[in-house]
């Protein structure tokens, strides 16, 4: 139908992402930075973003995502972080 903004069901709701909330050393842009991080193909990591199953969220075209959130996500889910790569 078109018109409806019915909402669709998520497992991690999207986050709407303002530059003014992730400073600079913390955000990920892209599919690619994204991937890298999290030790998932970017073709993977697309279907994660799309399916909600990751905190990001969309700024324009470019999926984003917090480093801190990501590893807060992935604490909650494995203990662990894939291929760690945590900023000291």
């Amino acid at each position: 139908m078109l018109g409806t903004d019915a909402p669709t069901q998520t497992c991690v709701e999207r986050t709407k992402i303002s530059s003014e909330e992730t400073p600079g050393d913390d955000a990920l842009y892209g599919v690619k930075e994204i991937a890298a991080f999290i030790g998932r193909s970017p073709r993977r990591t697309y279907h994660l973003l799309y399916e909600g199953r990751i905190p990001a969220g969309k700024e324009g075209v470019l999926w984003r995502a917090s480093k801190k959130a990501l590893r807060a996500h992935y604490d909650r889910l494995s203990g662990e972080l894939p291929n760690d790569r945590s900023v000291h």
